[in-house]
């Protein structure tokens, strides 16, 4: 009787166990459905998210391959997120893209660290069709148990958002360009009202005293005959030369400060088809001038065969003999020897010519390059800073840019550009 009870109890113990252990399987069970269920309704909703973006999400590996992209690939790229699938990412970018994404990545690997910030990259997408446009990307990383990598990345077609800021850029640099007109009109125009007075009877005097000196030689010639010493004809003649040349420099002077007082009123200075070589040779008795009082050898390379440009013939005479003046003035405190100031023009595409200035000085500091070309700014102790204002003022009129850089020689170069003829 007493082993019968035993077995019974053991029995009931087995079922109560048996019992117990199905309830607790059966939450487990239930638990799991639930957890389940919220990870499928949060990878449909993360799903929604990312077919909703307007962005472009992409995952790739460790090989740069995408492993997922959402819906916004087809608008920006031109390809589905199914054909992106198993493709390199750099399918998206051009050739210049393409080295440093390859390198950030491969350094990432190796490292365990960026070597830049990845968010907000900027650099140009490319189209299926082939063409580019503006871009903005972030990345992230993250570790995966098995210690491999994966990548995701926001891309943002950013042309719009360029666009704009490019007619920021503009706007904000025709208010700069205002602003050194306005420092530098006043000045300007005063200059110009005073000057053009003595520059006109310069201009005069010069003229009469050719045409005296033209009626006394021809008088003398009457009178003494064939007798006239030829030491004096030929002392004469360049007498004549000389003040012919007073007169017509005098002429010059008096048309770049009417120009530049057309300029700075914002009146319209009026341009025409012209050669660069005509312009250096007209301006080049200046600075060959310029360069024999300061010592220096002056070297021109400018063909004739270059388009012409669109221009004011005198304003970029001015430019240009302004910046040979510039050039020999860096150059005071090297030797002699080593002074030289060459003027140059090439064609650099996009409908332009470049012309440059440079010298053999020792170059321009970090602070110089930045501030050169802004009104009352100057290096030297007896500059007002107007000149290099006036410089950019012009070539920005004239639809161009100016600039200002150390070569790696020693020295500096300035460099501006003038629109090709038939282009503005």
């Amino acid at each position: 009787m007493t082993k019968t009870k035993t077995s019974v109890k053991a029995s009931e113990v087995d079922h109560a166990a048996l019992a117990s252990e199905n309830r607790r399987l059966k939450s487990e069970l239930t638990q799991l459905k639930a957890a389940d269920q919220f990870v499928r309704e949060r990878e449909q909703v993360l799903q929604i998210i990312l077919d909703s973006a307007t962005d472009v999400i992409v995952t790739i590996n460790e090989q740069s391959e995408i492993v997922h992209a959402n819906a916004a690939a087809y608008q920006t790229f031109g390809y589905s997120a199914a054909e992106l699938t198993g493709l390199p990412l750099t399918i998206l970018m051009p050739e210049i893209a393409k080295e440093r994404h390859h390198a950030d990545i491969s350094t990432f690997l190796r490292t365990g660290t960026q070597q830049r910030s990845w968010q907000g990259l900027r650099f140009n997408g490319l189209h299926r069709d082939g063409h580019e446009f503006p871009i903005e990307m972030s990345f992230g990383a993250m570790r995966r148990p098995d210690g491999t990598y994966r990548f995701t990345g926001i891309i943002r077609d950013i042309t719009k958002l360029a666009e704009a800021e490019e007619i920021k850029r503009q706007q904000l640099g025709e208010l700069a360009h205002r602003q050194r007109l306005l420092s530098v009109g006043e000045m300007a125009s005063g200059l110009a009202h005073e000057l053009n007075q003595p520059l006109l009877a310069i201009c005069l005097q010069a003229d009469a005293a050719a045409e005296r000196l033209q009626r006394m030689l021809g008088a003398n010639s009457r009178h003494t005959g064939p007798g006239v010493c030829e030491t004096d004809e030929a002392a004469t003649s360049k007498l004549q030369t000389s003040l012919s040349e007073i007169a017509n420099q005098a002429e010059r002077a008096s048309r770049v400060i009417r120009s530049v007082r057309s300029l700075v009123r914002r009146e319209e200075v009026p341009r025409a088809r012209v050669s660069l070589a005509k312009i250096a040779t007209d301006v080049l008795p200046i600075c060959e001038h310029c360069c024999d009082q300061g010592g220096s050898q002056l070297v021109v390379d400018v063909s004739r065969s270059l388009p012409d440009v669109i221009a004011e013939e005198t304003l970029i005479g001015q430019v240009i003999a302004n910046l040979v003046q510039n050039a020999v003035t860096a150059m005071k405190d090297i030797p002699q020897s080593n002074r030289r100031v060459a003027i140059s023009a090439d064609e650099i595409g996009n409908n332009q010519i470049q012309v440059s200035v440079s010298d053999a000085g020792e170059g321009l500091s970090a602070e110089a390059i930045d501030h050169l070309f802004e009104s009352f700014y100057t290096t030297r102790s007896d500059g007002l800073g107007l000149g290099l204002a006036i410089c950019r003022s012009i070539i920005e009129t004239h639809g161009g840019h100016i600039r200002a850089e150390n070569v790696p020689d020693g020295g500096a170069v300035f460099s501006f550009t003038l629109p090709v003829s038939g282009t503005v």
